[in-house]
């Protein structure tokens, strides 16, 4: 009784939200930091706390790290820029932390919300030029064709060897249209940030949009492919995307001037890159 009573005292002064939850999201313990940063909501699921924010509250969240965690059972991490009930800004990193039974069967899981401070910015920025920084967001444009994630076309990603890139895109892809959107009906848009599977250094944005392509064999399409703009980034360079709106905006813009899946050649992803790093730039 003693040690439990102590761990109580340990978990609620550390200097960040801790819950427990169950695979259904059911909040079954909380810690005082996390009843402070986002209100109660013990037996409740955890998507309730964000009622106060429009179409939320309701379902489990878009980028929620346990959507993945629950398909592989690693530990996953997300930033996620949001306001609170008095609508002012908040930064937060939200961790997903898997716990097994004795016989190794994923039972439930540990959230824990940190406050971000945004002196990372500089800390990142005062280590290496913005040239260097901007050369670490890259960027995959995919097609969810005919056999699923196919790749149109797409940087050599820093954290994934040349010979199993295009086996990691498919995995992404299978990731974010069965995982989080479940299909393309009214799911078009910026999603993110994301956990990148297994890559924990590592997040994405994901653009999910429709663009013609007179080739498509499936008549269910209507003459629209599906397809996936990523953008990859490491963790600590989240402060590059925190004006979202500008970021979907200038997203938006370059697919409608590509008009069709032909144009969407090596060169147009480059060049949407250098328009991308301005787009950056300029909110730095």
């Amino acid at each position: 009784m003693k040690e439990e009573l102590d761990l109580n005292i340990l978990l609620d002064n550390l200097p960040f939200g801790v819950s427990v939850q169950t695979k259904n999201r059911e909040i079954i313990y909380e810690n005082k930091k996390v009843k402070e940063m986002v209100g109660s909501f013990l037996y409740r699921q955890c998507y309730n706390r964000w009622h106060y924010l429009e179409n939320q509250g309701e379902e489990p969240c878009s980028d929620c790290p346990a959507t993945v965690g629950f398909q592989d059972t690693e530990s996953h991490k997300i930033f996620r820029r949001t306001i609170d009930e008095n609508g002012n800004d908040v930064y937060v990193e939200i961790q997903f932390i898997p716990i097994f039974n004795d016989e190794g069967e994923f039972e439930k899981y540990i959230e824990i919300i940190s406050e971000i401070n945004l002196e990372d910015k500089a800390r990142v920025l005062s280590q290496q030029p913005l040239d260097l920084v901007l050369n670490q967001v890259q960027v995959s444009i995919i097609q969810f064709g005919d056999l699923g994630g196919e790749v149109i076309t797409t940087d050599q990603l820093n954290f994934v060897k040349t010979e199993d890139l295009l086996d990691f895109l498919v995995k992404v892809t299978v990731y974010i249209f069965s995982g989080l959107i479940q299909g393309f009906d009214e799911q078009e848009g910026l999603f993110g940030p994301l956990p990148v599977l297994d890559k924990t250094n590592y997040e994405m944005l994901a653009h999910v949009f429709k663009i013609e392509n007179k080739n498509a064999l499936d008549p269910r399409k209507h003459g629209q492919e599906p397809c996936m703009l990523y953008i990859f980034f490491p963790r600590d360079y989240f402060f590059l995307f925190t004006n979202r709106d500008e970021i979907e905006e200038f997203i938006q813009g370059q697919i409608e001037k590509w008009e069709n899946i032909e144009n969407i050649t090596e060169n147009a992803r480059e060049q949407f890159v250098k328009g991308l790093y301005e787009v950056i730039r300029k909110q730095i």
